[in-house]
């Protein structure tokens, strides 16, 4: 049921580390916005958005030792917030949690991480095989192991070089059809290795969530972030 019109209902206020990249930042805006029952501006969840584009490549960090390293500026952008005021924070960026020890030791505020609440997801749906879309420093730093470990989940990765390649295509805003036909031929490959289930781990590919096979379980690692935002945020 929708809040009557003249009903305000105490919101907390969620700080999201945004711009990794900046269409997932703007996706999970709208998924935040539409998934919460408003009935006016003021039952809609208070958001404050540090959309950082500066931030340094996570991935090329992770697969070239040289780059420079992500984590003082993620650190310094969840002070920002936090300064705001804002209750929690949010970071819809999966490889960038491979920084979320460094960030939690430098706020007093929660971090929702996106990494667990997408494999307690997985468990609850009775999923064991899972395929997951990502980019390749998703793998190499193991990102999932220790959540997958923890509820006897087993992992198929997609081709390294052609998600890197799809990734790279969206981040420069060129999501065209040949993108997408190779997209869908990596999740039919999953498909091949007998995985029961796909988990979408980059938010970059969760614009391409649609060209799934509906016949398909999959999960966003995006949507699970959106569900604990709400949660979180219109809890009493």
């Amino acid at each position: 049921m929708l809040v009557r019109h003249e009903e305000r209902i105490k919101m907390k206020t969620v700080g999201i580390l945004g711009g990794m990249g900046p269409e997932a930042t703007l996706l999970l805006m709208q998924k935040v916005i539409d998934g919460t029952k408003a009935g006016d501006d003021c039952n809609h969840i208070p958001m404050i958005i540090h959309q950082n584009t500066q931030v340094p490549s996570r991935i090329k960090r992770i697969l070239e030792d040289n780059s420079k390293d992500p984590s003082p500026v993620l650190q310094q952008m969840a002070l920002e917030l936090q300064d705001l005021k804002c209750d929690f924070l949010a970071m819809p960026c999966n490889t960038a949690h491979y920084y979320y020890q460094d960030i939690c030791q430098r706020i007093s505020v929660p971090l929702l991480n996106m990494i667990q609440l997408s494999t307690k997801k997985m468990f609850e749906l009775k999923l064991s095989k899972i395929g997951i879309l990502g980019s390749p420093a998703i793998q190499k730093i193991g990102i999932f192991d220790e959540s997958f470990r923890h509820y006897q989940l087993e992992s198929n990765f997609s081709n390294d070089d052609i998600m890197l390649k799809i990734i790279k295509n969206i981040k420069k805003g060129s999501l065209d059809e040949n993108t997408i036909e190779i997209f869908k031929s990596e999740v039919l490959r999953l498909v091949d290795h007998k995985c029961d289930g796909i988990l979408i781990a980059c938010t970059e590919l969760s614009l391409l969530k649609k060209y799934v096979p509906k016949s398909l379980t999959c999960l966003d690692s995006l949507d699970c972030l959106v569900d604990c935002i709400i949660q979180k945020a219109t809890m009493n």
